[in-house]
């Protein structure tokens, strides 16, 4: 159970970072914190999410083996190695721990209404071999460009 959630939680952010999945990037606000900010952090968030359950699993075996000093270690030290990350990505990311497309769109002007795609890495995602990739990172591209147009009509 805990690896489908590690599941979960790592392929969408293996899709941002990867870069077939910046949408993200220019979507329109979910919650009240994201509206009070210009830039969503959703996929560092995940990951940082999945690494802590992984960081946590351990734990359930140093219980099962009745190895408390272990779980206690791992409870006190190691959970918050990615937890405060975590807590911090709620807010803010450095841009330059994100990919480089990521860097790129935050030196653009990083907001929803400044596309994440460029017009050489719109060529390059229309010159990928036909398959499942190339259709999702068109069908993303596209997204994208609606909601930048959604946001640019809407002052975002």
């Amino acid at each position: 159970m805990v690896t489908l959630a590690v599941a979960a939680l790592a392929f969408p952010a293996y899709l941002a970072l990867r870069g077939d999945w910046r949408s993200w990037t220019v979507a329109r606000p979910v919650t009240r914190a994201e509206w009070l900010r210009t830039t969503s952090y959703f996929p560092f968030t995940l990951l940082l999410a999945g690494l802590t359950l992984v960081t946590l699993m351990p734990s359930l075996v140093f219980e099962a083996l009745h190895w408390e000093h272990a779980r206690k270690f791992i409870w006190a030290i190691l959970f918050w190695i990615p937890m405060v990350p975590l807590m911090v990505s709620l807010v803010w990311w450095p841009p330059f721990w994100g990919p480089p497309w990521y860097r790129r769109w935050r030196a653009a002007g990083g907001s929803r209404s400044v596309l994440p795609w460029t017009a050489e890495d719109i060529a390059a995602a229309a010159a990928l071999p036909e398959g499942r990739r190339k259709a999702r990172t068109l069908r993303n591209i596209e997204t994208s460009k609606g909601f930048v147009q959604l946001a640019l009509a809407n002052g975002w």
